[in-house]
């Protein structure tokens, strides 16, 4: 995913979602660092999973950002998808 947006802009990421319709399967939502970077400009929905990036707290601004995201559910079970973003600024 390639991303282009003015520095001060607050983008959705990505959206992640459960296959699950149960009411019981209730899936929480978190984001975990890929390296000893800290995940400063993102954040993570605990409900719906939609990952946001401000790219004003990345000044500056990396050529790419890696995390993974996390889904819990009621019981402890949990997956994990790793996920690394390009990033580019444009000068508007």
């Amino acid at each position: 995913m390639r991303i282009s947006s003015p520095v001060s802009a607050t983008l959705a990421v990505r959206s992640f979602t459960s296959s699950s319709t149960s009411p019981l399967a209730a899936v929480t939502f978190t984001l975990e660092s890929l390296s000893e970077v800290p995940l400063a400009g993102l954040s993570i929905d605990a409900a719906s999973g939609e990952v946001r990036l401000d790219p004003a707290a990345l000044v500056p601004l990396p050529d790419s950002i890696g995390f993974a995201v996390v889904a819990t559910d009621m019981a402890g079970n949990s997956n994990r998808l790793d996920v690394v973003v390009s990033l580019s600024q444009t000068i508007v």
